[in-house]
């Protein structure tokens, strides 16, 4: 069986910066699995362009022997398919289980975790290659993988690696004077990189707003007035002011950011959030996918959000002080086991902050009650210890940053940081230009892909293990008065998870588990013909009753539709009175 070497695909992409954009291409779905090649499948570390990448995955679904299987869930705003991998040792499985579903690859500049999604996929897929015991997985759960849900912000961030590289669409009047992405962030100095300018001559109407840190100077802070300082130089981005509004680079390329443009607590003034939710067609394509899978049991967003290493704030509230900004106090323990289970695997345990507004784990969680789980794929790491450690030195002011300049200095040869650099700018007058290198503090180096496969493959191995069971335990047919008989149908959920999320019972967004006696309304002496549980938590169970008058030989049914679309049928009968009840059939309801 071929191996693809997907752990090795990573920083080709940031170091081939000067590659052209890819051509679009048609969406296709589903696709073909080709033919196994008979030469090696092509390398990961090779790769520069989305399509390749888009081909190793096609070179996977060769090399797994029919579990693995792809598709294309929708097409990108500029006409590139947007590829879903399934995941499965049993394709044509009868009985139905727990699906869990990976997202990566939301915006431009944070495309390992599309490698490492990819990677987790392989992992399960080629067991040789796993440090999980892959088969038992599989034999309780289903993987779904959409590594690149954004392709158009993913191509564009290998020629243009910065933040604005994950909008997408027609371009948009971020200043609202008249012209459309003409003060885009500029290369300004010509080495390669957008990065930073400290501006030094600052007018009355714009001040400087910052000082250099004595600590070092590379990094700044807000100036304490009550000692006296004064600020020096005020912080933007590279570039020029194209429109002479006296702004620099506030007007970029691209339109809506395809992560702040679903529904839940909306930003519906800013810029890149959209006209409308769910305007970005890959927005869309994610909601449309999410509502077509109703047997989804948890979704795993590898992203610029965090809920794993730390613990969601749950007492954040929108400005009406009534919709939490990610997660409800009901569901805080749900996420403070899991993200232990998150820190035991990955050993992750720090993560910078990102907003969760209009994102696409926030819907997920809120509006479609799934639990939800983010993460930001690695942490800063621990940096060697100084050469001499200086007595006295000052604090820096930003110890997280002074923390990754020390970890660029000494252990990656400083290639975190370019020197701040003078530089006479046509407008700005004196400036100084650097600071972070693009992707350094959100792509691991290419020697820890292998590691981060591994941690979170175990991660979602451990996940798969948490998800909500809801079953019949048990069905009670007795005969109470001659020809009244009284139906009990036990409902319990065995997994770790609720049936639904405690945000989405508020929001009525999800429907709750019913349960129907299909028998006359003549004939029904007791308890309502449908039946609703809006509740069912971990380890707890729920019971039904209905007393109906029934004639011999009768059969009554009772149909149970959970909220993940799973349809059961119970039948009572004369035989079930003395065996309580049977399961005659099961499956599921789409």
């Amino acid at each position: 069986m071929m191996i693809t070497p997907l752990v090795v695909l990573h920083l080709a992409f940031m170091q081939d910066a000067a590659a052209a954009a890819p051509a679009q291409q048609p969406a296709a779905a589903p696709i073909a699995e080709p033919a196994k090649p008979a030469a090696p499948a092509t390398t990961f570390g090779e790769l520069a362009s989305i399509e390749a990448f888009e081909q190793s995955l096609r070179q996977l679904v060769a090399a797994s022997d029919g579990k693995v299987t792809l598709s294309s869930i929708g097409t990108s705003s500029a006409g590139r398919s947007i590829h879903a991998l399934h995941v499965t040792n049993q394709p044509k499985r009868k009985v139905p289980v727990p699906a869990v579903l990976i997202v990566a690859g939301l915006d431009g500049w944070h495309r390992s975790g599309s490698l490492v999604a990819a990677g987790v996929a392989e992992r399960f897929a080629l067991e040789p290659r796993a440090a999980i015991d892959a088969r038992t997985v599989l034999d309780a759960l289903d993987l779904w993988v959409i590594p690149v849900a954004n392709p158009d912000a993913w191509a564009a961030g290998l020629v243009r690696p910065q933040d604005h590289a994950g909008r997408v669409g027609a371009g948009i009047d971020d200043d609202r004077d008249g012209r459309i992405d003409e003060d885009a962030p500029r290369d300004v100095n010509g080495d390669g990189v957008i990065a930073m300018m400290r501006r030094l001559d600052c007018p009355s109407d714009a001040p400087a707003t910052r000082v250099a840190d004595a600590a070092d100077p590379r990094l700044d802070r807000t100036p304490e007035g009550a000692k006296g300082e004064l600020a020096v130089f005020s912080l933007m981005v590279e570039g020029l002011d194209q429109d002479g509004d006296g702004s620099v680079g506030e007007d970029a390329v691209g339109g809506i950011t395809v992560d702040a443009n679903f529904p839940h607590l909306w930003r519906e003034f800013a810029s890149d959030a959209g006209q409308f939710p769910l305007e970005a067609p890959e927005a869309k394509a994610l909601a449309e996918f999410i509502r077509a899978h109703p047997g989804l049991g948890a979704v795993y967003v590898l992203g610029r959000q965090d809920s794993l290493a730390r613990t969601p704030n749950h007492e954040r509230r929108d400005i009406t002080g009534r919709t939490p900004v990610f997660i409800d106090g009901d569901d805080k323990g749900l996420y403070e086991r899991i993200g232990k289970l998150y820190r035991e695997s990955t050993g992750i345990e720090r993560a910078r902050d990102a907003s969760h507004e209009g994102s696409f784990a926030a819907w997920c969680y809120a509006h479609r009650g799934l639990p939800t789980f983010c993460s930001q794929l690695w942490q800063r790491p621990d940096p060697s210890p100084p050469p001499e450690e200086k007595k006295d030195a000052p604090k820096p002011a930003d110890e997280e940053g002074a923390a990754w300049l020390a970890w660029s200095d000494r252990d990656q040869g400083g290639r975190g940081f370019m020197a701040w650099k003078p530089f006479d700018h046509p407008t700005l007058g004196k400036v100084e230009i650097g600071g972070w290198a693009p992707g350094f503090r959100t792509e691991p180096p290419s020697t820890m892909m292998p590691e981060l496969i591994t941690k979170h493959a175990g991660f979602v191995a451990a996940l798969a293990g948490e998800s909500a069971r809801v079953r019949i335990e048990r069905v009670k047919a007795r005969e109470i008065a001659p020809g009244v008989t009284e139906i009990t149908v036990d409902l319990v959920n065995d997994g770790r998870m609720p049936m639904t999320t405690s945000m989405a019972r508020t929001n009525d967004a999800v429907p709750p588990l019913r349960l129907r006696a299909k028998v006359g309304v003549d004939a029904l002496l007791s308890g309502d013909i449908e039946r609703r549980i809006e509740r069912l938590d971990p380890g707890s169970r729920a019971s039904v009753s209905w007393t109906v008058r029934r004639a011999p030989k009768a059969l009554i049914e009772v149909g149970v539709h959970y909220p993940s679309g799973r349809f059961d049928r119970v039948m009572v009968d004369d035989d079930s009175l003395m065996h309580g009840g049977r399961v005659l059939e099961g499956g599921w309801e789409w």
